[in-house]
């Protein structure tokens, strides 16, 4: 009976790999670029208002936050409080300002010059601070930091990857 069950188990899944495989992987990028090009030119995602810029962002972060929990964030020092919130704060504007699909924010940031929503997460959570302790933010600056840190981080984790196999191929002349 387990045999059986098993040569069952494979030739559905057999069956169903047909469908993986044969997925039009153009067709799915246009399908993610029209969700992001929508996207980005909505003021709102699933309810929630996705601020146009910076001092947007910066505005509605302090409508949403009661007065202890402002007074806490400035009061505390910059590093920490990025380390701190990044996974609180900071994925609620990554989930909710949908860093990862697009929205009019994620596309202000990236236009900064910030690609990956982690690192967007930290720009805003140090801008944040910084406009609460009444600090020039200096975003370019920012930027540059941000992406530098993120530059190393890749190469550490590209120096970390093993090669499993390295072949070579002679190229031929035709």
């Amino acid at each position: 009976m387990r045999i059986k069950f098993l040569s069952l188990s494979f030739c559905f899944l057999i069956i169903n790999m047909n469908h993986l495989i044969g997925q039009n992987l153009e067709k799915l990028k246009q399908e993610r670029d029209s969700i992001y090009q929508s996207n980005i030119k909505k003021s709102r995602l699933y309810g929630v208002y996705i601020p146009v810029d910076l001092q947007d962002a910066i505005g509605e972060l302090k409508r949403l936050s009661d007065e202890e929990s402002l007074r806490k964030y400035k009061n505390a020092p910059e590093d920490f409080v990025v380390k701190k919130l990044f996974f609180g704060v900071g994925r609620w504007m990554s989930y909710n300002w949908n860093f990862e699909e697009g929205s009019r924010m994620s596309l202000y940031l990236y236009n900064l010059g910030l690609r990956n929503p982690d690192d967007m997460v930290e720009f805003m959570l140090r801008a944040f601070h910084r406009d609460l302790n009444f600090e020039p933010i200096n975003e370019s600056a920012l930027v540059a930091q941000i992406n530098e840190k993120r530059a190393i981080l890749d190469e550490e984790q590209k120096s970390k990857q093993v090669i499993i196999k390295e072949e070579s191929i002679k190229k031929t002349n035709e």
